[in-house]
This record gives C-alpha cells, structure tokens and sequence, in this order.
C-alpha cells in the first residue's frame, strides 16, 4: 500500500525541484519494487519540470546501477559502495 495525502504530495514535489536545480544536468533513478510506486513516482516526474535531468525508475538495484553506469564507469566515486552502504535494504531481483 502507498499512502500519500495532498500536501505531503506537494510537499515531495517541491523537493523535488529543489533537488533537480541543485544537482544540475545529471541523471537520476529511482527504485521502485512494486508498480504502485513506481506509478506514483511516474506521476512526480510529470509533475515536475526537471527537463536537464535524464530520470528512470527502475525495479532494482542492479536495474539502476546498470544504467547510471552507462555515465558513470564501474568504480567512479565508488558508487556501488555507496549506494549500498545508503540504500541496504533495497533487495536486487534476479
């Protein structure tokens, strides 16, 4: 279940936009297990006027590992590290 009232949705997409200006052009992925979230995050994306960065939203880590690496080369600013040590309990499909 994904439970997002009115002003919390409002208050994402602000985020959002704050976020998508200070990161600059860039490429940003989202992983979303199951569909309802990733339909929820298909609609932040609408919502959002973000047209400098490339975004996705992917089912699992290695989904999205695999396509910031077509930029960002295997190894580049430890990536993979990092996104493990932030995300741990995003489970990878096979």
């Amino acid at each position: 279940e994904l439970s997002v009232g009115p002003a919390e949705a409002e208050r994402m997409l602000e985020r959002m936009e704050e976020l998508c200006h200070r990161m600059g052009e860039g490429r940003t992925v989202v992983i979303a297990p199951r569909e309802v979230g990733a339909l929820f995050f298909r609609m932040l994306f609408v919502r959002t006027t973000c047209t400098f960065r490339e975004r996705k939203i992917v089912h699992d880590l290695d989904g999205a590992l695999a396509w910031l690496y077509e930029v960002y080369p295997p190894g580049a600013h430890g990536l993979r590290a990092y996104i493990r040590g932030a995300a741990p309990r995003v489970p990878s499909r096979h």
